[in-house]
């Protein structure tokens, strides 16, 4: 196993590295592995050691993985330039930080309400409701994703 390089994966400049830029690290080199960390809570996320939440025990079986944790300690030592540990958690609570799935969810749905506030707010809009005398009862947005 390769020793952790001196220098972090993520500059001082940016801010702290975060769970989001760890993963991206992760899908250019494990795009498998990235696909099960999108699905779990970043519960706690600093060098030396990460918790991680996972609502399922699939999930915690599958990080908990000789090789996998292996995998996972390595890359977390490469990115943040220091020996890093993991820790898997079961965890379901709501309140606690979301999974990157669910934080990208929650931007395409916001995304998605602010086009559409914003054609029913459209002067053309308006105008061509007034002149018909209708209203507008479905705005379909396209995803650009």
């Amino acid at each position: 196993t390769p020793a952790p390089s001196a220098t972090p994966a993520t500059s001082a400049a940016a801010g702290p590295p975060t769970f989001e830029a760890f993963v991206a690290t992760v899908r250019q080199r494990r795009p498998s592995l990235a696909a099960t960390l999108v699905q779990v809570r970043p519960l706690s996320f600093a060098p030396g050691q990460v918790t991680l939440g996972a609502e399922t025990a699939f999930d915690v079986a599958k990080l908990e993985e000789l090789e996998t944790r292996e995998d996972i300690e390595q890359l977390l030592s490469e990115f943040f330039g220091t020996p890093s540990a993991m820790k898997v958690v079961r965890s379901k609570d709501p309140e606690g930080p979301r999974t990157i799935t669910e934080s990208e969810q929650a931007k395409r749905a916001e995304r998605r309400s602010e086009v559409r506030q914003a054609a029913l707010q459209h002067p053309a809009v308006k105008a061509v409701a007034g002149t018909l005398g209708g209203e507008v009862t479905k705005v379909r947005v396209q995803d650009d994703g």
